[in-house]
């Protein structure tokens, strides 16, 4: 739930998401809790089948929870949604610091009313996930401890324009210029923590501010992946605590206990729907009917169930660049610099130099990286963030010459030349192409 602005007054559409399927995000109702309470009694018939209906999450923005919930802001003295505790004031920053204040809804000062979900049965604490999107890629990362001279800042944006010709096609924003910083989307903070900034930020930050970095990085990098997530359970809140305590903020420790991956609960796919359903209407006259109309025109009953990983993958040559560019699953292979870096079944970190078709079969012709070792050592070793001690996160050197037939492994690599295509490389996963494939 968002506030969508249009001419003089905002729109409010509560839109949702089916777990578990590739569907788009769809608007709900308008009389939401009317039509819950009545799907929570009765489910919803589909085909022939009645299915029971249940609320995962609530994914809403500060403002937008405050109203919902009927509860004070965020900035108030009793704002805490997760306890009973009471705002302190430490370093211009409202912190909450109470480490055993009760999980409970028991704060009086904390409400200003009944909310009509108290009626349907909500668990207005575990059901309210505080949105990865705003509280971390700009919340921790825009808003961090960093302060950086402006010398120091133009030397690590010349780093970031020259990584922008190594970004794969999986990101659709580009790196660029820490002078765009306040225009910065969401979706690029997201890239430079977990991707961009422990190149472009190594040797160049202070030695401890770097590594202050890198607890972010690490612990933000694993719950981004639910593979990693799963083996890794513990590690991140152990990360994140330190990372805080650097800083004296720990009010965040006890709701990182019962947490999903981020990409569960982020609010990142409902924004891109926000944009298209504010395209939909084509004045300010009647907005409610026009929503209603496109959405009537537009809804479909067709649920897409999640496709399951194939064992085989399938790879489609893009018509006229049948040498150079390949799609393979979700991920893109191009000869070049931005694309042309994967992980062979075998295990290799390889660069493709070539894509030969021969009948009906694509071969791929690379070299491959002899060489691979950690690339930071804190707070974990980078290798440790991969599967049955294979390595995920390392820096290589010492490409072959020798040209040789490799098949593809479900993971693509984002890799960075140190400076200017000199040895050594970092190579990153991609972590949403190889989560999916």
């Amino acid at each position: 739930m968002d506030g969508l602005p249009l001419t003089y007054w905002k729109l409010w559409p509560i839109l949702g998401d089916l777990v578990g399927t590739d569907n788009d995000p769809f608007v709900i109702a308008m009389k939401y809790c009317e039509k819950l309470s009545e799907l929570l009694e009765t489910g919803h018939a589909f085909e022939g089948k009645v299915y029971d209906v249940r609320i995962r999450h609530y994914i809403l923005y500060a403002p937008a929870r405050s109203f919902i919930k009927c509860c004070i802001g965020h900035s108030g003295y009793c704002a805490c949604e997760k306890c009973t505790d009471i705002r302190e004031y430490h370093d211009k920053r409202v912190t909450f610091l109470d480490m055993d204040a009760p999980l409970l809804r028991e704060q009086p000062n904390h409400h200003t009313g009944d909310s009509p979900l108290d009626d349907l049965g909500t668990n207005m604490i575990s059901q309210f996930r505080l949105d990865p999107m705003r509280l971390t890629w700009r919340g921790a990362v825009k808003l961090g401890p960093w302060k950086l001279h402006y010398e120091l800042v133009e030397i690590i944006s010349s780093v970031f324009e020259f990584l922008r010709d190594f970004c794969p096609v999986d990101f659709n924003r580009k790196p660029r210029s820490l002078k765009y910083f306040k225009t910065f989307k969401f979706t690029e903070f997201r890239r430079i923590v977990l991707y961009d900034g422990i190149l472009a930020f190594k040797d160049l930050l202070d030695d401890n501010v770097y590594k202050h970095f890198l607890l972010l990085h690490c612990a933000l990098y694993i719950l981004s992946s639910k593979r990693f997530f799963q083996v890794k359970r513990a590690l991140p809140l152990q990360v994140i605590i330190t990372f805080l305590s650097l800083i004296l903020l720990q009010s965040m420790e006890r709701s990182l206990l019962n947490v999903k991956t981020l990409d569960e609960f982020s609010a990142f796919k409902f924004e891109n729907k926000s944009k298209s359903v504010k395209e939909t209407l084509r004045s300010g006259l009647r907005p409610l009917q026009q929503l209603a109309r496109r959405d009537e025109e537009k809804k479909s009953s067709r649920v897409i169930q999640k496709s399951k990983p194939k064992h085989k993958l399938v790879c489609e040559v893009i018509a006229g660049q049948q040498n150079k560019k390949l799609k393979v699953g979700t991920f893109t292979l191009k000869v070049g610099k931005s694309d042309s870096c994967f992980k062979s079944k075998q295990g290799d970190v390889v660069v493709l130099l070539n894509i030969v078709q021969r009948k009906r079969k694509v071969h791929f012709v690379c070299r491959k990286f002899n060489i691979s070792e950690n690339f930071y050592e804190y707070p974990i070793a980078s290798s440790d963030l991969g599967i049955l001690s294979r390595p995920i996160l390392f820096r290589v050197s010492d490409l072959g010459r020798e040209k040789a037939l490799f098949q593809v492994e479900r993971c693509g690599l984002q890799m960075f030349p140190h400076a200017y295509w000199q040895e050594p490389f970092l190579c990153v996963p991609i972590l949403h192409s190889s989560e999916i494939m």
